[in-house]
């Protein structure tokens, strides 16, 4: 169940105030880098997005940047100090992140998602970049690549450490035993084939 949140109430006041600086901090930030075409938010809230899509007249859209559920699991497992005894827990985050993006277009058709793969992007660097350059509407430059730039205003620690060098992480295919692989492939094998992974 969604809430759509009348007008005039306390609480809808308090989120229209919320989208409101927020909206500001977006036209300030485009200003201080030059006038930006656009902003770009990293949030990996559906719900922050939903806010902005349904109570702000903005021009949205969504990238859904997904990484092979086998790379996902073992950060996922890593990250929650599970073993590998658990791969259907990671299994299931996996999955319920894939499911929270369909039900969301599934209730917003009306906005653009381009799917990207972190190995597409870490792989075919040039060619990803480009299409999402196009996706958004903004041109290209070449001269990105390979130069770490000052364009985050927050985020986590690795904002401060990148060198400009996408570098694919493949640590899962050399932790995992084959009969981890495979049992995570059958778990995972429907949305495995769905994006391309096998």
């Amino acid at each position: 169940m969604h809430l759509l949140l009348a007008p005039g109430t306390p609480l809808r006041n308090r989120l229209n105030r919320y989208l409101d600086i927020h909206q500001e901090f977006y036209k300030q930030a485009r200003s201080y880098y030059n006038d930006s075409a656009c902003y770009i938010d990293g949030t990996k809230s559906i719900r922050r997005a939903e806010l902005f899509i349904r109570y702000k007249q903005n021009k949205t859209k969504i990238i859904y940047l997904i990484r092979d559920g086998r790379g996902f699991c073992w950060s996922y497992l890593k990250n929650h100090n599970l073993s590998t005894d658990q791969l259907n827990i990671a299994a299931i985050a996996w999955q319920k992140y894939i499911s929270i993006v369909d039900e969301f277009q599934r209730r917003f058709p009306h906005v653009e998602v381009l799917v990207v793969r972190y190995e597409d992007l870490c792989e075919k660097l040039e060619n990803t970049l480009s299409e999402v350059c196009e996706f958004l509407g903004i041109e290209y430059d070449s001269t990105i690549i390979g130069q770490p730039t000052n364009h985050h205003l927050f985020g986590n620690r690795m904002r401060t450490s990148f060198d400009g060098i996408v570098r694919e992480d493949l640590s899962w295919m050399k932790s995992f035993t084959d009969n981890d692989v495979r049992a995570l492939t059958e778990l995972i094998k429907d949305d495995l084939t769905r994006f391309g992974y096998i």
